[in-house]
């Protein structure tokens, strides 16, 4: 849905801003989509309170933690999450993974050729496409202890913002991850750390 669409994409510019941002500007839009999320929101997650279906709100209204219910305002942090977080990672996620099975169509034919014996090849598939270039490009990460990529340091409870790309640059691999020749149901040999895990 564009509307949908429009939240993610205003979202993730602000969290990743660009360059001297006008900080007063973006706060107010991100105030204005605020409220029309809730404005949207809202109502149907009261409606799915009083009248639940075999969805993922109904499921959050639902749920119970210790005799606990979620309050309304949970559910709507955890809409909230899911259209920011989900929407854009989402489809850049598969937007790449189409993009670089047709750079690299020998490993396309090796899918097609391998996936009907082998059906696990698609979730090693996906591991790789993530980990070869992942959804989201750069952000902000802080290292949880002392970590080493090739010559450069990144020291414990250190805030680093640096592309994704230049972390792979550092730890490359072939491109072709070979993804019918794995083992099935485990990583390839030239497995490395993504960013997310620092």
């Amino acid at each position: 849905e564009p509307m949908l669409r429009q939240w993610s994409d205003r979202n993730s510019n602000f969290l990743f801003q660009p360059v001297n941002p006008d900080q007063e500007k973006m706060g107010r839009e991100q105030l204005d989509i605020l409220d029309e999320q809730e404005d949207y929101f809202l109502p149907i997650i009261r409606a799915r309170r009083e009248r639940p279906g075999a969805d993922l709100m109904s499921a959050m209204v639902q749920a119970e933690v210790d005799g606990e219910r979620l309050t309304d305002l949970e559910v709507f942090a955890n809409c909230n999450m899911m259209v920011v977080a989900g929407g854009g990672t989402s489809r850049s996620a598969i937007s790449l993974a189409l993009l670089n099975l047709l750079r690299f169509p020998s490993e396309l034919t090796k899918l097609r050729t391998n996936l009907q014996a082998k059906p696990q090849l698609i979730n090693l598939a996906a591991e790789e496409f993530l980990r070869f270039d992942a959804p989201t490009q750069r952000g902000i990460r802080t290292a949880r202890e002392d970590f080493t990529i090739r010559t450069s340091i990144l020291e414990a409870r250190r805030i680093t913002r640096r592309p994704r790309r230049a972390l792979r640059a550092e730890h490359e691999v072939p491109a072709q991850a070979h993804l019918a020749g794995a083992a099935p149901g485990r990583r390839a040999d030239h497995d490395v750390i993504a960013a997310p895990h620092i």
